[in-house]
């Protein structure tokens, strides 16, 4: 499928599933916010890069895509909100196709009896967060090849403050 063929298609896509994207407010009033969560914007724009993942089909379709059994976290909101989980990770290349990456998201901080992320897993202050480990992941690739790994041993090399989540996990 051509680029220019993909656009056209998320953007009928986004379009045809409007009233479901952009729910009314009880008055009967919308707040669509910003055009890319609908229109996804061409490979050719210098916006593509910076939105593409915020399409809110077409971003996570390729979350689901690249990780069918274990990117629950990333995918828990409804379709009409694209989540921070799914803002933090799917904004950089190297984390969301990082399958042991998005894997130990999905075991730290996704809550299955609930199904839904664990509170206070995106706190910026509290240690073992979610944003403490996109941190560390930086550090971790400096010493490791992290796309070689599976996910039991990317949580293996995590440190001690990871591990209230990994206990409940």
């Amino acid at each position: 499928m051509s680029h220019s063929c993909s656009s056209t298609l998320w953007n009928w896509l986004g379009l045809f599933y409007f009233n479901q994207l952009c729910q009314p407010s009880p008055n009967g009033t919308r707040k669509p916010g910003k055009n890319y969560r609908y229109l996804l914007p061409p490979v050719t724009s210098t916006d593509h890069f910076r939105h593409y993942y915020r399409h809110l089909l077409a971003g996570p379709y390729r979350v689901l895509r690249l990780h069918p059994e274990g990117a629950r976290a990333l995918l828990s909101n409804s379709v009409d909100e694209a989540g921070d989980f799914n803002e933090q990770v799917a904004s950089r290349l190297e984390l969301v196709t990082n399958r042991a990456f998005v894997g130990a998201i999905d075991a730290l901080y996704f809550d299955s009896d609930k199904d839904k992320p664990k509170r206070g897993a995106l706190n910026y202050k509290k240690p073992g967060t979610l944003r403490r480990l996109i941190d560390l992941h930086s550090q971790l690739d400096m010493t490791y090849d992290l796309y070689s790994l599976s996910t039991a041993q990317f949580l293996q090399l995590l440190p001690r403050e990871f591990e209230r989540w990994r206990d409940a996990a």
